[in-house]
């Protein structure tokens, strides 16, 4: 039988007050939490593949025995293991569903919440930020933890790196890795509190709201310079980008307009709620100078999108388009995708388009609950006549 040197005593258990895990020996682990909390944990590789198992709390009242416990209860599991068992599935099979918890990691529980919700999701882009925030900043840490193992210690491994020089990202995920849990415990996979709560995170991290940083952009007296070195080009993220500037639309808007929402005898493009920031559908009109770059843009047959990336398949990419910019001397300082429709803002209030129309132009919802429902004019005639003007001072 092999021998294993145990590092833990019941003094070192009893010191042991900072969060953490302290390792024993034989893959047995002291974890305490924020909370003062103690617990043991099972550390075991089976296929490759690393697991964590909870053996239990400890039971600061009789420390030696609750060490000498967690030993033994370990060693079990391990030979368990060694010949070829599982302990996770043999608990399951032991304690019936809710313990089952322990099969269920934490990717998995991700993953089935999902698939269950985004059919319901407004976007496509929506599902794939989900899956992307996931993948890079929540999975690495906790994606292969029992999903009834993630506790309030894993909060700043997650979450700390971005919750202050990344706050929107951060925000978004904090929430998504509460939903996820909430939804494990409605399957009964996990019990206790949530720890990545909402009070619980700003409780560790703070309120992580810094100044905001607003997207850089081009001043519009500059655009008419930048319009004519795009049209110089002739590829599909360069008119994409002239679209966007065109339409005053956001970023993912343009980038992923469809032929179907074009109507070339009404002269407008019609972005259906589902792909709207505000979920209302939106009717830009369009100029000549708009209708132009429809008449420029290859179209492949069987393809709906106007402006098709890489893979012949989907919309231009986000990235496919900053490289543009960045050839044509534009940085991350000097202008942006969304920083247009900052430039088109400006132009409208320095030119003396009234705020409604302008705001109007940029889809922007009325704040004011009281106006809002008396004043329901999306001002058609207006936005067409500023939309023109705009195109031609830029194009």
């Amino acid at each position: 039988m092999t021998r294993y040197v145990h590092r833990l005593t019941p003094a070192r258990i009893m010191e042991a007050t900072k969060p953490g895990r302290y390792a024993d020996g034989a893959g047995l682990y002291l974890q305490t939490s924020h909370g003062g909390g103690k617990s043991w944990l099972l550390r075991y590789q089976l296929n490759g593949k690393a697991s964590w198992m909870g053996l239990g709390p400890v039971d600061v009242g009789k420390l030696a025995d609750s060490l000498s416990g967690a030993r033994k209860r370990a060693a079990d599991a391990q030979d368990y293991i060694r010949g070829g068992g599982d302990p996770l599935a043999q608990r399951r099979a032991a304690d019936g569903p809710r313990k089952a918890a322990t099969a269920i990691t934490f990717a998995d529980a991700a993953q089935q919440y999902m698939a269950k919700h985004a059919p319901d999701w407004k976007s496509r882009i929506h599902r794939e930020q989900w899956r992307s925030t996931l993948a890079m900043y929540a999975y690495p840490e906790i994606g292969k933890l029992p999903v009834d193992a993630v506790t309030v210690d894993h909060v700043k491994p997650v979450l700390e790196n971005i919750w202050r020089e990344r706050s929107e990202t951060a925000r978004r995920l904090r929430a998504r890795i509460e939903r996820v849990l909430d939804f494990a415990a409605l399957s009964k996979w996990r019990t206790g509190e949530n720890p990545f709560r909402q009070n619980i995170v700003r409780e560790l991290l703070g309120r992580g709201r810094p100044k905001p940083k607003h997207h850089a952009s081009m001043p519009y007296k500059d655009v008419p310079d930048f319009m004519a070195k795009l049209a110089e080009r002739e590829d599909t993220p360069a008119l994409a980008i002239r679209w966007l500037v065109l339409t005053a639309c956001r970023s993912s808007e343009g980038r992923y307009a469809r032929w179907a929402e074009i109507d070339r005898r009404k002269a407008t493009w019609t972005i259906p709620g589902e792909r709207m920031k505000g979920g209302v559908a939106h009717v830009v009109p369009l100029s000549s100078e708009a209708l132009a770059i429809l008449d420029a843009v290859p179209r492949h047959p069987g393809v709906e999108f106007v402006f098709i990336g890489q893979g012949g398949e989907d919309g231009v990419s986000d990235t496919a388009c900053r490289d543009v910019l960045r050839d044509l001397g534009v940085t991350k300082d000097t202008g942006t995708l969304h920083g247009f429709r900052s430039s088109f803002r400006t132009w409208a209030a320095e030119t003396g388009i009234a705020d409604d129309v302008a705001e109007a132009c940029l889809a922007h919802a009325i704040p004011d609950a009281v106006v809002k429902a008396y004043k329901r004019t999306k001002f058609d005639a207006a936005r067409k006549s500023v939309m023109d003007v705009w195109a031609a001072c830029v194009a």
